[in-house]
């Protein structure tokens, strides 16, 4: 050994030196105390890991503890069920006839249910009174809840109820059609056909554009021969629907310079002439003729038939009955009484229509009024002649103009004519009638 009383702390490490060094008793005594002394150090310099290590012990005996008390309750409740088992063998087939029976029964309500439902379905476009005998066998009740409107189903028909699970003897909330959204007017493929536009009246209209919000619309009046005071004449378009606004017009019934001829006929001659005074008419001339069917002094013709709309205070002709072999002659409208069937050698007609002036003619560029006169026409040996029956007068378009002439002059011995409703700013034709002629 090299210097072996010197200090091992003061040498060179052996590895520096490149020699091997035999320590002695005392040196590795220090060695060990030096040892010691550093890994008690280390443990003070860091309580914190050793305290982490502490928890982490205590952890797992908590789960070890768990682990063993789940292990305890779960050989507790096998063991129980097993001594269930063997002290109910003996009971094991009624539960098994109990549960057969609880199956089949909630197979039964299962059907019935699955039945009523379908049955429902059906309901849907139905009445209530069609839908509850549909479902009589089910004791099943309807009550209307609230209305909707729809453009499929007719008013008062089923278009709905609250889904869910019935059973016979419930009672079931329905809702019902208030009829289509759309309130429709005419056919637009056949604009002509307007009996179920007239049929409608204002008061009934304006209530269903109300409840269907339609607010932009108008109402104008006039008068109408052949639709009823307060029901609508036409409108712009075919149904309520659109953007466009609505323009509505209302007949104000019968002018008032106009009247209705009565029924004459069966009357008595003084019945009749009292008829026509009632209606603000006058008596023509009145004939006498032979006839088999009509008793003696009651009216067997009359010229103008009952209904025809003519002007107030015209005189209305008709013929009485003298009997079967009576005589003929003819008693005229200025008092004078003659034995024959009269003196005026021109034949008579009459016409009653009425017609919407503008009708078809809309766009850019038509005019608000129109010109209209009213003419006949007759053609005599080969010559068209014309006479006035109205002179030009100015309308506003859309106006339905009555065509009524109770008593029309035509040619002697022309039984045909034509009467002419025209333009007359442009001497255009706008509608014609035929009209048969007959002497007086």
């Amino acid at each position: 050994m090299k210097d072996p009383s010197g200090s091992f702390m003061h040498d060179a490490a052996p590895e520096e030196l490149g020699e091997t060094r035999v320590l002695s008793e005392k040196e590795l005594t220090e060695l060990k105390e030096r040892k010691s002394r550093k890994k008690a150090h280390s443990r003070e310099s860091d309580p914190d890991s050793n305290a982490v290590k502490a928890n982490i012990s205590v952890l797992y005996r908590g789960i070890a503890l768990v682990c063993i008390i789940f292990i305890v309750i779960l050989l507790f409740v096998i063991g129980r069920n097993i001594y269930t088992f063997l002290h109910a063998g003996q009971n094991l087939d009624a539960p098994t006839v109990a549960v057969t029976t609880a199956e089949v029964s909630t197979a039964e309500v299962n059907i019935t249910i699955s039945a009523l439902d379908n049955h429902l379905q059906d309901i849907i476009g139905s009445s209530i009174e069609e839908a509850e005998k549909d479902l009589s066998e089910y004791d099943i009740h309807l009550v209307p809840e609230k209305e909707e409107f729809s453009d499929r189903y007719n008013e008062g028909l089923i278009i709905g109820y609250h889904d869910g699970n019935y059973e016979n003897g419930d009672t079931i909330k329905v809702t019902l059609s208030k009829g289509p959204l759309t309130i429709v007017f005419y056919d637009p493929q056949h604009p002509e056909d307007l009996d179920n536009l007239h049929s409608i009246e204002i008061h009934d209209l304006e209530k269903q554009l109300q409840e269907r919000g339609i607010k932009d619309y108008s109402i104008k009046e006039e008068y109408s021969a052949s639709v009823p005071a307060g029901n609508v004449i036409r409108t712009n378009k075919p149904d309520s629907s659109g953007t466009d606004k609505l323009e509505i017009t209302v007949s104000k019934g019968l002018d008032e310079t106009k009247t209705v001829v009565p029924s004459l006929l069966q009357k008595t001659e003084e019945d009749a002439v009292r008829a026509l005074k009632t209606a603000g008419l006058y008596a023509g001339d009145i004939r006498y003729a032979p006839s088999d069917t009509v008793p003696e002094g009651n009216v067997s013709h009359q010229d103008i038939d009952a209904g025809t709309v003519v002007d107030q205070a015209d005189q209305i002709s008709f013929t009485v009955s003298s009997g079967p072999n009576g005589e003929s002659r003819v008693k005229s409208a200025s008092g004078n009484d003659s034995g024959k069937e009269g003196n005026d050698d021109h034949w008579y007609s009459s016409v009653n229509q009425a017609v919407v002036l503008g009708s078809g003619l809309t766009g850019p560029g038509t005019q608000e009024t129109m010109l209209v006169s009213i003419r006949l026409r007759q053609d005599v040996n080969g010559e068209e002649r014309y006479t006035t029956l109205q002179q030009p007068r100015s309308y506003e378009m859309g106006t339905e103009l009555q065509v009524v002439f109770s008593s029309i002059k035509g040619e002697p011995n022309v039984p045909l004519g034509v009467v002419e409703v025209v333009d007359a700013s442009s001497d255009t034709v706008l509608y014609s009638f035929n009209c048969v002629f007959q002497p007086r």
